[in-house]
């Protein structure tokens, strides 16, 4: 699942605060380690993961609606991966505004402006 959905996870990263990866070990340890991403809401009690090439809702379907919402988006913007966005680094306490096509990510001691090569 790894290289197949690198794209959306990339994507998802910088876009969406929801956005979580999960690995999980087996007790076996000749078993390989399964790796799937979804979206976790806690306030709406919401989580959607991505595995084995469907979708799987609990609580609320808020984070599946916000999680094909984003694919959605990132068809429309022709699926591109973290090497299709550009970077730009600024101090925490600067003000900012991401326009079109761009996702601001703020950290305690910086922000990351992401924004699409066009």
């Amino acid at each position: 699942m790894g290289w197949r959905t690198l794209g959306i996870r990339s994507f998802l990263g910088i876009t969406e605060p929801a956005f979580r990866a999960f690995k999980t070990v087996k007790a076996d340890t000749r078993a390989r380690a399964e790796h799937f991403f979804g979206l976790w809401d806690q306030a709406h009690r919401s989580l959607v993961l991505a595995k084995d090439d469907g979708l799987i809702a609990y609580g609320s379907a808020v984070a599946k609606e916000r999680l094909l919402q984003r694919v959605r988006q990132w068809v429309d913007l022709g699926m591109p991966s973290a090497a299709c966005l550009t970077l730009q680094v600024y101090p925490s306490d600067g003000p900012l505004v991401a326009g079109a096509h761009a996702w601001l990510v703020k950290r305690p001691e910086s922000q990351f402006l992401w924004s699409l090569k066009r």
